[in-house]
């Protein structure tokens, strides 16, 4: 569960789930319904490979190298 902002939309995407600022009510029936529900978090745990593989050290200096090499030319 995560602050539902523009940049946790971007790095999380469906991999997560979303609450508003100062919504205690809504988190606490989001963490029941992650906690209760059997197949809740199938969503978020099928997303979430996905979104980590973005965040790998290999896709990091990967991406890097090139960004490097790009500026280099």
């Amino acid at each position: 569960m995560v602050l539902d902002t523009p940049v946790a939309r971007e790095v999380y995407g469906d991999a997560a789930i979303y609450v508003a600022r100062g919504d205690i009510d809504g988190a606490a029936a989001a963490l029941r319904r992650f906690i209760a529900a059997p197949g809740a978090p199938a969503v978020e745990l099928t997303a979430a490979p996905a979104i980590l593989a973005r965040y790998s050290w290999d896709e990091a200096a990967s991406r890097t190298l090139a960004r490097l090499e790009e500026a280099a030319r």
